[in-house]
């Protein structure tokens, strides 16, 4: 509705991408917001690294047991099932702060369209892993209850790294306007 002129305002979930950037168009960055890795509550882990975190999705580590963790955890011999969302793929940002490119995903991942069923999925599978945003968690909790891991000791919800740029993953939102008439 956009490109045919038909709306005044429009929002993005998602940064622009090079096909959103219409002439006349002007986008507004009205917020950002943490992605919360999230795994079944079973899950002993709390805290994961970018890098292990990444090779979790990437399907470089497949075992639970093979994800560094604190010494007074010992996670198990299990296989991990990474659950994903790409939904935007031709915009930059969101899940692309954790793997870039779709196709370098691990092949078994377990893909979702939608927040209720990453919600799902990941509350139902004990091996999984997930990503999404702290409020649509609070949103869909009637899907299933998830944990929320801390990356590199930073949790999600101490808004005070993301500021700084120092909590790795987020989303941002926008809103567009037309410059002219």
């Amino acid at each position: 509705k956009l490109s045919k002129k038909m709306v005044d305002i429009g929002a993005f979930c998602c940064p622009p991408g090079k096909t959103d950037r219409l002439p006349g168009m002007e986008f507004h960055t009205i917020g950002v917001a943490p992605i919360a890795l999230i795994t079944n509550t079973s899950n002993e882990l709390s805290d994961i690294s970018t890098m292990d975190a990444r090779n979790v999705f990437s399907g470089r580590s497949v075992k639970w047991s093979a994800v560094p963790a604190d010494d007074k955890i010992k996670l198990p011999v299990k296989d991990i099932q990474p659950v994903v969302r790409l939904h935007c793929k031709k915009r930059p940002g969101h899940w692309r702060h954790i793997i870039d490119n779709d196709n370098e995903f691990s092949p078994d991942v377990r893909e979702v369209g939608v927040i209720p069923d990453m919600i799902k999925e990941v509350s139902r599978i004990d091996s999984s892993i997930g990503f999404e945003t702290l409020f649509m968690i609070d949103v869909h909790k009637k899907n299933g209850e998830v944990k929320v891991l801390s990356v590199d000791g930073q949790h999600p919800s101490e808004l005070q790294y993301l500021k700084v740029a120092r909590y790795p993953f987020y989303r941002s939102f926008s809103l567009t306007s037309w410059s002219e008439d």
